[in-house]
């Protein structure tokens, strides 16, 4: 099954994709078979709990190991030079008040792969960064179209 979805990454989150997958292939996968050629040298495979671990593990490494190939392979990196704070693009930080509260909060608006919002990272395809993507800094509130849906105001654009 193809992915045709473009997925977008900024250069930190392809940098910690590199290291995830570089650790996952010279490290975690040689452990792993190791733990397999063990396993396979206690005798019958049919009833050792240790064997059905590892190749458990070894089947969850393998599939991380593609999944991010497919995503380094198929990404479209964010412009995070591009220093124009007329509108909110990926990878800047939006500063938003919710109406109806007084205390701000900042999102680095990133791809779903990095999305991290309890870090403040925010993906391009939630309700919130769908709604105040290519809009300014204004004093009208901007509608999130959400399950329960709120209104919010883009404070500032920050690059970094």
């Amino acid at each position: 099954m193809e992915n045709t979805k473009q997925i977008v990454i900024t250069e930190e989150g392809k940098e910690a994709l590199l290291k995830e997958l570089n650790n996952l292939k010279e490290v975690v996968k040689p452990d792993v078979l190791a733990r397999l050629k063990e396993a396979r040298e206690q005798g019958d495979l049919s009833e050792n709990s240790d064997y059905d671990a590892a190749r458990n593990q070894q089947g969850q490494v393998e599939a991380r190991i593609r999944e991010i190939e497919t995503i380094l392979n198929n990404c479209q990196m964010i412009d995070e030079t591009d220093t124009n704070t007329d509108v909110v693009h990926l990878g800047q930080y939006v500063e938003i008040l919710r109406e109806g509260q007084t205390k701000t909060q900042t999102y680095k608006i990133v791809g779903e792969t990095e999305a991290d919002p309890l870090n403040g990272k925010i993906s391009n395809e939630c309700a919130l960064a769908k709604a105040v993507l290519n809009k300014p800094v204004s004093k009208n509130p901007i509608e999130v179209s959400a399950k329960v849906p709120y209104k919010v105001y883009i404070k500032s654009i920050k690059v970094k």
